[in-house]
């Protein structure tokens, strides 16, 4: 596994009536794992009309990586939204009979809200809303010479929480 990753921290705006930072960190990853010899014969007298090297991409290894926040906070208030994506990544390995199956790239857009008040700011209520682009997380079985065949599919929706909490 090599690969090269790039982070970014800015700060924004930065006043009296609170702070505002952007943060960016991005990596692209390529990855590689030789087969074992089963998993390789196997592959090879699935697809005898197809060139298959001795090598695979890395389970769960995904290819590229992004996240990006916008974050406001002030003495008392804490807000952010936070991007999240990952590139496709092989979920399971296959064999050669049974096909390769890939998670497709998910975009996750999450808002966070915090506001502290009461003596000594013990007291505070929370607002979170997750997966705000109602992105669907999916897998798609992929081999050699067919279509790809959806496998899972799982509507996270968009979920909302507001919470209370008091530090004793």
């Amino acid at each position: 596994v090599y690969g090269a990753e790039v982070e970014v921290r800015k700060k924004i705006i930065e006043s009296s009536v609170g702070t505002f930072d952007l943060n960016l960190n991005s990596s692209l990853i390529v990855s590689r794992q030789k087969m074992n010899e089963t998993e390789l014969n196997l592959r090879r007298s699935s697809e005898p009309d197809r060139e298959i090297d001795d090598f695979r991409v890395l389970q769960g290894q995904s290819p590229y990586l992004i996240n990006a926040s916008i974050d406001y906070k002030d003495d008392r208030t804490r807000a952010g939204l936070y991007f999240n994506m990952q590139g496709k990544t092989l979920e399971v390995v296959g064999n050669g009979i049974s096909p390769d199956i890939y998670t497709y790239p998910f975009e996750s857009l999450n808002f966070t809200f915090s506001k502290s008040f009461g003596k000594e700011s013990k007291k505070s209520i929370n607002i979170k809303a997750e997966n705000l682009l109602n992105s669907k997380k999916e897998s798609y079985a992929e081999s050699y010479n067919a279509l790809n065949r959806l496998y899972s599919y799982r509507d996270q929706g968009i979920k909302f929480s507001i919470g209370y909490s008091i530090n004793l």
